[in-house]
Formats: structure tokens, sequence, C-alpha cells
């Protein structure tokens, strides 16, 4: 991208564009990302620092850019487990390569327990979920017309997603309930999805709005009464994504119920804390007959939603257990540090 969303004080962002359609602009983007790593590994090279490695690829890229420092914590921070690392190539070469990671991080517990078998790691990886950063005042609802029920979709379009269930659940909706989606409704699941709509004579009840930026999000979700979080566990990326789901807690962070999966660990997230409630993702009858209960409850559905941004803020944020790898960070530093001392001590007598 050309642009960052993330901003921090004290911290500076370089973005390098690696994605072209020619062959040769890719090819020069990921030399100028290797030279900007080896760049600031030589800036701190009298420092001890901590290097995070975002997925598959930016394993691969701290593993092969130079000027690899023996005094640098090395830590994998994956948002996924691996998918396909016999046919994927990072994540073929990440598999090999993360054993020799000072630690491994993911979003979600059972990915965790995914990723150490995966892997054979002898120890479970770190969990830290996908939280949003806290912002420094809760989200206001927009005014909404209460003539009309909003429910709102942020992500990928795809049957994955359940629109294949969502779209055949809408003429069972309470008028005067529609659909608002923001993604990209280009994809070919996305026109398909668009056609089923058209053939099932719903899509005056379905707007797609394309895509929006990250900071519009959470504000786009808040415009609407409820939301649709929904995963197929079509694999374990996605049946193991209580933690690991974006959106479910931006919905959170915008305070509105949402209707979700019944993964593992999912309903003890959203039902068994009254946040919303879980259905079957494949099952057009159910999620129908959620979206019609909270429209024929609009104070739960508030309440809900107000429960939501309440645990956002004193629980769902990154902050909170983001702390544990700052925490770890500091540790292992330290351990480093006085081994470091203790080895200058020995030579220091052996002369």
């Amino acid at each position: 991208r050309s642009t960052c969303d993330f901003e921090c004080s004290g911290v500076s962002v370089r973005t390098v564009k690696l994605s072209s359609p020619r062959r040769s602009r890719r090819l020069v983007g990921k030399l100028a990302f290797v030279a900007a790593i080896a760049k600031a590994r030589r800036i701190v090279s009298q420092t001890l620092v901590a290097e995070i490695s975002y997925d598959p690829d930016g394993v691969w890229y701290s593993n092969y850019a130079p000027l690899k420092k023996h005094n640098t914590l090395r830590i994998a921070h994956l948002h996924e487990a691996l998918i396909d690392p016999a046919n994927r190539y990072f994540e073929r070469s990440a598999s090999k390569i993360m054993h020799s990671f000072d630690l491994v991080v993911v979003a979600d517990r059972n990915r965790g327990d995914l990723l150490k078998k995966q892997l054979g790691l002898a120890e479970k990886p770190m969990v830290i979920p996908n939280y949003p950063l806290l912002c420094d005042t809760p989200t206001t609802p927009v005014d909404r017309d209460p003539s009309v029920f909003r429910v709102v979709y942020v992500g990928s379009i795809g049957f994955h997603q359940g629109f294949d269930a969502i779209v055949r659940s809408i003429p069972d909706w309470q008028q005067p309930a529609f659909l608002l989606v923001a993604g990209n409704n280009q994809t070919p699941q996305a026109i398909q999805i668009a056609a089923l709509a058209e053939e099932l004579g719903v899509s005056d009840r379905i707007k797609f709005v394309g895509l929006i930026s990250l900071s519009e999000v959470v504000s786009f979700i808040s415009s609407a009464d409820l939301a649709l979080t929904l995963l197929c566990p079509v694999h374990d990326q996605w049946r193991f994504a209580a933690g690991a789901s974006n959106k479910r807690y931006q919905c959170m962070q915008a305070g509105i119920a949402q209707i979700s999966d019944m993964n593992p660990d999912v309903p003890e997230l959203i039902e068994r804390q009254g946040l919303g409630l879980c259905v079957a993702p494949d099952a057009p009858e159910a999620i129908a007959s959620a979206v019609n209960y909270y429209i024929s409850h609009p104070d739960e559905c508030r309440i809900a939603g107000k429960k939501a941004q309440d645990f956002y803020r004193s629980n769902y944020h990154y902050q909170i257990p983001f702390k544990q790898l700052l925490d770890w960070i500091k540790s292992a530093g330290t351990k480093s540090e006085a081994t470091t001392g203790e080895s200058t001590q020995a030579k220091q007598c052996e002369s």
C-alpha cells in the first residue's frame, strides 16, 4: 500500500510496495524491502532489539535479509496458522525456519495448538488475539432511521463467509430490514452472490458499497443496527478464528450486536456474554430467525451493542494481550544481557 493506517507516538513507519503487475517491479520492491531490513539492523547493531516478522513471508524476509544479529530476539507473529505448507512457498519455507525463532505468536488459542502440531514446536505459541487498538473515546453510534433496520457486513465477500445462506435468508427477513455490504464486490464469488440475490428477487434489499478504508470501518458498522460475522468451518483456519476474526471485535468497538457462527469458542465469546446470537453459517432459516429476533426486540439489540462496546473497552482491545509480548521481550532481553555479561567476564578472566 502507498499509505499506512497505523500511527503511534515515537514510531516511524516505512511502506515498501511489493505488489505490481510487472514482475521486474515486484523484484525491485522485494530487493528494496530486504535493503530496508538490513539498514534497520545496521542502525541498531549495538543494541538488543526485538524483530517481529508478520506471517510466513515476513518470516522468510527476516531469515534471508543480511546483517542478522546474534543479540536480536526474533519473533514470528502469524495472523494465520499454516494453511498448506506443502504447496505454498513462503509457508513451506517458514515451517522450516520458525524453529530457530525465539518466539511464535498466533491470534487464537486453538490455532496455537494446531501450529504447535504442524511444526512440532516444543512449546505452544503465545496467543495475542486480533483485537482493535483502544480508541481514546468510545464510538458513538450515528443516528439511525427507526423505520429501517440495517444489517451490516464488512470483509471478504464469499461463500465461505456464509453469503449463500445469508442471501437465501433475506426473503424471510421482516420488512424493512436490508443488508449493507462493504468489501470487494468485483470478485468472481461476489458477482455470483449478486446474481443469486437477483435470482431470488432480493437485490433491492442488498447494497454493496465496495471497498472502504480501515479508518472508516468502525463508523460504517456503527451506522447499522446489527452485524453479521459468519465463517464457515471449511478448514481449521476459519474453524479456529474466535480470536483471529477482526470483524467480531470491530463490531464490539462499534457498539452493535452481531450474529456469528458456532465455531469453537465463538458462542462463549458472543452469545454467552450477551453480545449477540450464534447460528450455523450454512442455515438460512437460522440466520433469518436471528435477524428477525432482533428486529422484534430492538431494546435487546441496543443493550447487546452497548454491552459489546463495554467489553471491547475493558477486555478486547489490543493493548491488553500485547502487554504479555512486551513483558516477554523485557524478560528475555534481561536474561540475554545477563548472559552476555557473564560471557564477557569469563573472557576477561581467561585473558
